[in-house]
């Protein structure tokens, strides 16, 4: 018979411990809100946000069936697991779209100031992380 035991331990300072994954993302997603912006045009003509996914992974992902993608997203961001990679191109859709959706309101009726251009987070905590 096999015996098997877990315990539970506290990380310290956890916030710390994660702050470089966390910025290394937001940097990602910054990256691909710049790519989302500059494909919109075709973006917006897809109407499932997994065709959305998967049009700016064919657009930045190098693998053997896309040998030149568009954008440079690997030497930049190299080892950058599928599934961060994939959630990081959801949220940066999503903010662009809310974006184009909210500017295209201001243009109809511009009351208050104009929407500004998305960011992928608080850019104070970018900064704990170690980047600018």
């Amino acid at each position: 018979m096999k015996i098997m035991t877990t315990y539970k331990t506290k990380i310290r300072d956890s916030h710390r411990a994660l702050a470089n994954t966390v910025g290394i993302y937001r940097q990602a997603v910054e990256f691909l809100i710049g790519v989302a912006l500059e494909e919109w045009n075709a973006l917006k003509e897809i109407e499932r946000s997994l065709g959305k996914q998967r049009a700016i992974e064919c657009a930045i992902h190098y693998t053997k069936s896309n040998p030149c993608p568009k954008y440079d997203f690997d030497s930049r961001f190299g080892k950058f697991p599928s599934y961060l990679r994939r959630a990081a191109i959801t949220e940066a859709v999503g903010k662009v779209s809310s974006y184009k959706s909210n500017y295209a309101n201001w243009e109809g009726n511009p009351q208050g100031k104009e929407p500004g251009l998305p960011v992928a987070g608080y850019h104070e905590l970018n900064r704990v992380a170690g980047s600018t």
